[in-house]
Formats: structure tokens, C-alpha cells, sequence
């Protein structure tokens, strides 16, 4: 074996961070990961994938890879499942960690998730994180522990019913060889939820999952995400993914079928929260309610809003639905409006981008 595949044997975590016009923040997004992972006796590598900014976010990249030999630069098409596919292909890690060019990884976590992969030997660690200063630490019972057999399915649903909490690619530890042999890629022809499509597909490979207490990266939300920016389209992308997930779920078991069902409805919030309802629309409430009343009657979440258990939709996540249910539109749809003030009270819709974080 060369020297050079020699190298490449020996990566153990492989950091794949997506860039598209990200000049203001790429930096502090690698700084953060070099610094961390160079206090690790690991050998890794960070891979940049650059797809098609208008800004200086490549010559920027080139300059951190120049700085940092560990640090490689990439360029794909636009689009952020078309950047990280390029990175999960050239990657060489036996663990892939996939990081948003806004976000931060924490101190020490790299170390930390070494440590847990060669202690718990799993297909899948969920890690916590920081909104901000706020902690989100993922309450699962048992934590630090392997999930396997009998009890995987139940965790898997547990990630499936909140999909904004819990199936996005950050804030995990992937299995590499794992996605590269099975050739687990995101969609590309999906515009929104990609991550969680990606992350359904995952779970229904591995054979184990660790839920782990210890926080290890930073959701910033000082930055408006490009890739959240306002779609007149956004409905039916949502849609598109949704279908898909669902005809891939189609054979699963009642518990996943159940989970899918919220899934639908988280989904089905955001869309009203950060579309329908949004205050960068000069649609007056009324037509927004109507419009509203359109997108439920879409086959997708007609369907779940009835099969739904009306006593999973007792929380706030899903309150809206509740009404729905009871053909109590006007109710349902005051409930989105008003987070849809909250959203704007909050974060504030700087050049009609919705601020990465924007609560549903």
C-alpha cells in the first residue's frame, strides 16, 4: 500500500461542511473544527464543497485549505444535497459529521465523539446541542447507551416525530463506510427536508443507535441561511419529499407508520408558520386562511390530520392540528399566524430570508 493510501486508511472522521455564499462565517465554521480536532491525536480531514456562491466564499475556503492541511476544498453544482454528496463520496472517514458553514462544532468534540464510537461500536450517536445559549439536549431513556433489537424501533420513531428537533444531519456521528457501501446520498432533487429524508433512509440500515447527553455543536442563528431564503414554491417541495418518504415507509411497522403521521404535521406547520402565515406576504389573513384550507386538502395531510390519534396532537407542536381535525379552521389558522408574528418579533425577516432557527 502507498504511503498515500497509507493516509487515507487511517481518517477517522471525515467533517463535511456545504458552502454557499458563506464569505461571513465559513472561517469561524472551520477554525472551530480545526482547532478542536488538532487536540485529538485523530487523524481527519475537513472537506469543503463549494457549490456555485456569488460571493468569496471559494477563495476563502482556498485560503483555509492552504492554512490547514487537513482542510480540502471541493466544488459541486448549487445545491446543498448535490455539496454534501461530493463530500460523502471523496470522503475517507470511518465516521462522517456533517456540519452547516453558519454552525460552529463545540470544544472537545471531537474527542468526544471518538471516545463514544470506539466505546459503543453503533451505527448512529445523536448528540446534543446549543440553539444559541440555549441547551437542547435530547431526553431519551436510556442515554449512553447501545439501542438495539427489539427496542431500535422505538428510538427510530422517537427521531421520526420531530423532525425539526431531531433529523437533521448535524449534531450526529454517521457510520461512513456505512453510507459510502450502501451508497446512502441526499436526494437532489428535493429542495426542503432534504436532511430528514436523508436521515429516514439512514435509520432504516443501522442496526444500533446511542442517544448521548454530551453537546457537542452550535446552531447559530446571527446569520441568515441562504438556503432558507422565501419560496412561493415551498408547498409542493415539501410535498415532493414527503411522498417520498412516505412510499419509502410504506412497509414499515404501525410504530413508524404512527411517527410518520406526525412527521407529516410538523412538516405541514413549518409550511404554514414560514409561508402561508409569514409576515413577508401582503396577502391579507383572509386569503392566507384560504390558502391554508388548500394545502389541507392535498392528499398528504388530508390523510394523516384524519388518521392521526387525536391525543398525539395534544401539544403545542401540533395544536393547530388539533383544530384541523375538528374542522375548526379559523382557530388552527390564528394559532400559525400568531407564530408567525412570534417568528418576526424574535428574528426579525432581514432582505425576505427566513433567519435560520425560525421557530414552528
Amino acid at each position: 500500500m502507498s504511503k498515500m493510501n497509507d493516509l487515507e486508511a487511517m481518517v477517522e472522521i471525515s467533517f463535511i461542511i456545504p458552502a454557499y455564499n458563506s464569505e461571513h462565517v465559513i472561517r469561524r465554521c472551520v477554525e472551530s473544527v480545526v482547532s478542536d480536532a488538532e487536540q485529538t491525536a485523530a487523524n481527519y480531514e475537513v472537506i469543503i464543497v463549494e457549490n456555485g456562491s456569488t460571493d468569496s466564499t471559494f477563495l476563502l475556503a482556498k485560503d483555509l485549505s492552504n492554512k490547514h492541511k487537513s482542510v480540502k476544498v471541493l466544488r459541486s453544482k448549487k445545491g446543498v444535497s448535490k455539496a454534501r454528496n461530493r463530500g460523502i463520496l471523496e470522503s475517507k472517514g470511518r465516521i462522517i459529521v456533517f456540519l452547516d458553514a453558519d454552525d460552529l462544532l463545540l470544544p472537545d468534540a471531537a474527542n468526544t465523539i471518538l471516545s463514544d464510537w470506539k466505546h459503543f461500536g453503533t451505527d448512529l450517536i445523536q448528540y446534543g446541542y446549543l440553539k444559541d445559549e440555549k441547551k437542547i439536549i435530547h431526553r431519551y431513556s436510556p442515554l449512553m447507551a447501545k439501542i438495539n433489537d427489539n427496542a431500535l424501533e422505538n428510538v427510530k420513531a422517537w427521531f421520526i416525530r420531530r423532525p425539526t428537533l431531531r433529523m437533521q444531519a448535524w449534531g450526529k456521528a454517521f457510520d461512513g463506510e456505512l453510507i459510502r457501501n450502501k451508497r446512502i446520498l441526499f436526494d437532489e432533487d428535493l429542495v426542503y427536508s432534504e436532511d430528514s429524508e436523508f436521515v429516514i433512509r439512514y435509520l432504516k440500515e443501522i442496526k444500533s443507535i446511542v442517544i448521548s447527553n454530551s453537546i457537542i455543536y452550535r446552531y447559530c442563528t446571527d446569520f441568515p441561511s441562504a438556503m432558507r431564503s422565501y419560496n412561493s414554491n415551498k408547498a409542493e417541495n415539501y410535498i415532493k419529499s414527503l411522498s417520498k418518504s412516505r412510499d419509502f415507509l410504506a412497509l414499515e411497522s404501525g410504530i413508524i407508520s404512527d411517527a410518520f403521521r406526525e412527521y407529516v404535521l410538523i412538516n405541514l406547520n413549518v409550511v404554514l408558520v414560514n409561508e402561508v402565515f409569514s409576515k413577508y406576504t401582503d396577502q391579507s389573513f383572509w386569503k392566507r386562511l384560504k390558502e391554508m384550507k388548500k394545502i389541507l386538502q392535498r392528499r398528504i395531510f388530508h390523510d394523516n390530520i384524519k388518521l392521526v390519534k387525536i391525543s398525539r396532537l395534544l401539544t403545542m407542536q401540533l395544536l393547530p392540528e388539533l383544530f384541523f381535525k375538528n374542522n375548526l379552521y379559523l382557530a388552527g389558522g390564528m394559532i400559525c399566524y400568531i407564530k408567525a408574528c412570534i417568528n418576526k418579533a424574535h428574528y426579525g425577516y432581514k432582505n425576505r430570508l427566513i433567519p435560520k432557527g425560525a421557530r414552528v
